[in-house]
């Protein structure tokens, strides 16, 4: 089955300072001016990767973010997108310069996209999302990051502590640190830093002969003591038939297929 990474030690440290900076605005507002681009030497404009890439090398010591576009990590959105979901990538000693997670869990950072999105690549060998459509079609999607500060509930809303926002203006040039409610159905990509501690999944993680048989045991077993129990009370081999039918529905409504399905899925994005 699918294994889950649960939030580090590292994770809970990066949360933790990101929370600090919540109400920080730029300073003069409109310039993007700020401690974020300190480590980079220089004001490069939109500043939500920068906060990211800041509050991750506070918390776990400098050159703990992932390098993409320099030496002091996560500096643009859109870059950073398309090295995120790689590996092998340039400058990375072990091939990876982020791990993709199974599922959003508070401090890993998360990538919105406002456009419409595809996957471009293919699956298991590396990949990122694009822009599907539109003037923008497949340019690398991303317009906006922060660093999820809750899993999402049951309708898909979560939390996300987030640089170069705002609550009533810009959603990613609105000059404020904030914590944000967003969907889930906005994120093109959620990721965990290596440095958080994290492995990348490997084939432990594929379906075993073991998960094959334990499910074809599951639909075997109770289809067929439901065919028994509507023969042996009624003799009626179409009330028999339905019974199998419905066993075989609820089979594949379960849990344990929907794990399994899931996780295949996760395998075929990855």
């Amino acid at each position: 089955m699918w294994r889950v990474w649960l939030v580090t030690a590292a994770g809970d440290a990066v949360l933790a300072e990101a929370y600090r900076w919540v109400g920080t605005t730029e300073q003069p507002p409109g310039s993007n001016g700020g401690p974020w681009w300190d480590a980079f030497g220089a004001n490069y404009g939109s500043w939500c990767a920068a906060f990211v890439s800041m509050v991750v090398n506070i918390a776990l010591g400098d050159g703990s973010m992932c390098q993409v576009d320099s030496s002091a990590g996560f500096m643009l959105v859109s870059n950073g997108v398309s090295h995120q979901y790689l590996t092998g990538s340039p400058g990375s000693s072990t091939g990876l310069e982020a791990q993709r997670t199974p599922d959003l869990q508070p401090g890993d950072v998360v990538n919105y996209s406002w456009e419409s999105w595809r996957w471009e690549g293919v699956p298991g060998q590396g990949g990122y999302p694009v822009c599907d459509g539109g003037p923008y079609d497949g340019w690398t999607a991303g317009d906006h990051t922060g660093i999820a500060s809750s899993r999402p509930d049951g309708a898909g809303y979560f939390y996300a502590v987030e640089g170069n926002t705002s609550d009533g203006g810009s959603q990613d040039n609105g000059g404020m640190v904030l914590e944000r409610q967003r969907h889930i159905s906005q994120v093109c990509g959620w990721w965990r830093p290596v440095a958080y501690g994290g492995t990348e999944p490997g084939d432990d993680d594929e379906m075993t002969e073991a998960d094959w048989s334990r499910l074809t045991t599951i639909v075997h077993d109770q289809v067929v003591t439901i065919w028994r129990e509507a023969e042996m009370r009624a003799l009626d081999i179409d009330r028999a038939h339905e019974g199998a039918h419905a066993a075989g529905v609820g089979i594949m409504r379960s849990d344990e297929n929907a794990n399994i399905i899931e996780a295949a899925c996760r395998r075929a994005m990855a």
